[in-house]
């Protein structure tokens, strides 16, 4: 992005932590220990939010080292429940 003519607008989509959370590369499978939640659809949920959350660290790390940081407007924003509505259950121990 440092290199697009001036101004510019990028709109940037993160899958990462979208249902079903499965990590079928096993990229994420230690990244975060959690606990009695391992291998249910919320210890699934859980290593997926902490993989995209640092991902997005490192993006804004970029856009502060490149020198977009002071120009850039960051929106972030979820157009859904983080766990679907039929996998309620797994909310309720």
């Amino acid at each position: 992005m440092k290199s697009y003519d001036k101004p510019f607008y990028s709109f940037l989509i993160t899958l990462s932590s979208h249902f079903p959370y499965k990590d079928y590369q096993n990229k994420i499978a230690k990244i975060i220990n959690v606990g009695e939640f391992e291998g249910d659809v919320v210890g699934d949920y859980l290593k997926a939010v902490k993989y995209t959350d640092e991902a997005v660290g490192l993006f804004i790390d970029e856009l502060k080292r490149s020198g977009l940081w002071d120009n850039s407007i960051v929106v972030f924003y979820g157009d859904h429940a983080a766990i679907p509505y039929e996998k309620r259950v797994a909310l309720q121990r």
